[in-house]
């Protein structure tokens, strides 16, 4: 099974010590990824095997890492840490599958086992993207 997203607006960050998933800017950046991941699933089972990420990020440089996209794109797509605090009504309007206590793409990210992301520098008046696949293997 392949999925794809395209995705206006830059993933969510994963940086520092404090979760991402308390932090307004990235809450909403996770609420985008899941529900398109969720809905690209359309109910199909997350992967419980091996799986191969691509990530194409189109956004200036200042506005984050590709490192810390592409954590914070493995974090948002499994269940939240039971004891990860977060919003409860930051997620009441979020349909069902996309809900931080479901899984989406993945059981866990250790099963993803390739990782392939670039970033696209953009200028201007540009909007930032990003393209996600995920690929069983």
């Amino acid at each position: 099974m392949t999925i794809s997203v395209t995705i206006d607006g830059v993933p969510p960050k994963k940086d520092g010590a404090n979760s991402m998933w308390r932090k307004p800017a990235e809450v909403e950046r996770i609420r985008r990824l899941r529900v398109a991941v969720a809905r690209a699933f359309a109910g199909a089972p997350c992967f419980e095997v091996s799986c191969r990420m691509e990530l194409e990020v189109r956004a200036r440089r200042s506005e984050g890492d590709l490192d810390n996209f592409v954590t914070g794109v493995c974090d948002a797509l499994q269940a939240v840490h039971p004891n990860t605090p977060i919003a409860v009504q930051d997620w009441d309007d979020v349909e069902d599958a996309a809900r931080p206590d479901r899984r989406i793409a993945w059981k866990d990210d250790a099963l993803v086992d390739e990782i392939r992301a670039s970033r696209v520098a953009i200028e201007g008046g540009e909007r930032a993207s990003y393209r996600l696949t995920i690929v069983g293997t």
